[in-house]
């Protein structure tokens, strides 16, 4: 019996979004007030770099950067560096970029998580890059979104990025259920999908695009999420594994 569904964030609630550009405008501002000067595209390319830093600490250790560390790389690839006052500031402006442009939800989300909200308990388990997880919150919140959901883990909060089993744990505690009452619904099977069923999770791999070579397998694929209303009902109702 499924009791609780958790969801990815990224190509599964919100649609992917790019930042950089705004916020690389951002770092070329404060470097300015500091009588520094850089062309932007310097600058964005220190953003690739960090980003490249980032994303090995997550693939290889499953460890979430902190985001003062990595606005330090970009800082350190144009050869130079800002006192730190002035990186809190340009932290506090990374997020609200995202508070001002935010990302769409995908098609069918909404109405999917209000179908879900009557039957299920709900949680998001989301790998975070430069929005936070209390940003998320806020926005979810002021769109009537974040109410529907009983637990909400972020990496930058935890420390440990998926496919860690921390998430995951944390998730279950917080949502009261064991792993096999649980269905985690995400767009990577490296991530989502490798650590749902590692924990003992049954996984739903939204595809999003050609599938990658993993040694992982979930348990149902959708293209969208009202889909999963269908696996949900099948598992619950009908008696069926799938």
């Amino acid at each position: 019996m499924i009791k609780a569904v958790t969801l990815d964030l990224w190509n599964t609630i919100f649609v992917e979004k790019s930042f950089s550009k705004d916020r690389s405008v951002t770092v070329q501002r404060h470097l300015e007030d500091h009588g520094i000067s850089r062309e932007i595209d310097d600058i964005q390319a220190g953003f690739h770099y960090a980003k490249n830093l980032f994303e090995k600490d997550w693939i290889e250790n499953y460890i979430q950067m902190p985001l003062s560390t990595r606005i330090k790389h970009i800082l350190d690839s144009l050869n130079t560096s800002l006192p730190q006052e002035s990186i809190d500031q340009i932290i506090s402006e990374f997020y609200q970029v995202f508070l001002e442009y935010p990302p769409e939800f995908k098609e069918g989300v909404i109405e999917t998580i209000e179908a879900l909200k009557p039957e299920y308990k709900l949680g998001i388990i989301s790998d975070t890059g430069i929005s936070h997880g209390s940003v998320i919150r806020e926005y979810l919140d002021s769109v009537g979104i974040l109410e529907h959901f009983t637990s909400t883990i972020f990496s930058d909060e935890i420390g440990y990025s998926k496919p860690h089993r921390i998430p995951f744990q944390k998730a279950l505690k917080e949502l009261d259920v064991k792993p096999h009452e649980v269905v985690h619904v995400g767009d990577l099977l490296r991530t989502d999908v490798t650590g749902a069923k590692n924990i003992g999770m049954k996984a739903v791999w939204i595809k999003t695009g050609n599938k990658t070579p993993e040694n992982v397998e979930p348990d149902y694929t959708i293209t969208a999420m009202p889909e999963l209303l269908d696996y949900l009902n099948k598992q619950n109702h009908s008696g069926s594994i799938v």
